[in-house]
Parts: structure tokens; C-alpha cells; sequence
């Protein structure tokens, strides 16, 4: 992983924006319900990968044979992206409940 940093930097920067307005509403949602509905944050999270995927796959479809050429499996730059997005929500999410 550590090789294709840069690779997946520049895979992730489309989804960055969607990511974090989906990160947002699902902090804005635990804010105003509270601890009562935390696991619907991972369904508002979960909505915005598929939407992310679903929109990057028609649109931008021709940048999985960059990666497969370079011999980078798609779902390998998925799982890499979304695992940064899931850290960077539960870094966002701890430090939130760190100061309330």
C-alpha cells in the first residue's frame, strides 16, 4: 500500500467531496439524535459509498483501466479509499466526543 500512496491519493480525490458531505450529514445526524440511532450513521455512510461508486463508475469508467494496467485491482483502491474515509469519520467522531 505504502508504494501506490500517491495512486490512491489521486483515486480518492473525486470521491473526497462526496465523502465528506456524506461525513458531515452523518455528524450532523448523531448531533441532533444523539447516541439513540448511532448504527443509522453507518447506513448514511454506507448510502454514500454506493452513490460515490455508482456515480464514478458512470462517469469516470475509463480510469479502472489506468489502474488495472498498472496492475492495481479496483476494489483494492475501494477498500483503500474508504478505509481513509472511515478513519478520518471515526478521528472526526472521537475527537467530537472528546469535547462533549
Amino acid at each position: 500500500m505504502w508504494q501506490h500512496r500517491k495512486l490512491i491519493a489521486i483515486f480518492y480525490k473525486p470521491l473526497l467531496r462526496g465523502n465528506l458531505v456524506f461525513s458531515i450529514l452523518a455528524f450532523i445526524f448523531f448531533m441532533v439524535t444523539g447516541w439513540h440511532l448511532v448504527l443509522f450513521l453507518l447506513f448514511i455512510k454506507a448510502v454514500g459509498y454506493t452513490l460515490l461508486v455508482g456515480y464514478q463508475y458512470t462517469m469516470h469508467n475509463n480510469i479502472y483501466f489506468y489502474y488495472r494496467n498498472i496492475g492495481l485491482p479496483v476494489r483494492k483502491m475501494y477498500a483503500y479509499a474508504f478505509m481513509f474515509d472511515i478513519c478520518a469519520f471515526a478521528l472526526m467522531f472521537l475527537i467530537y466526543i472528546s469535547i462533549f
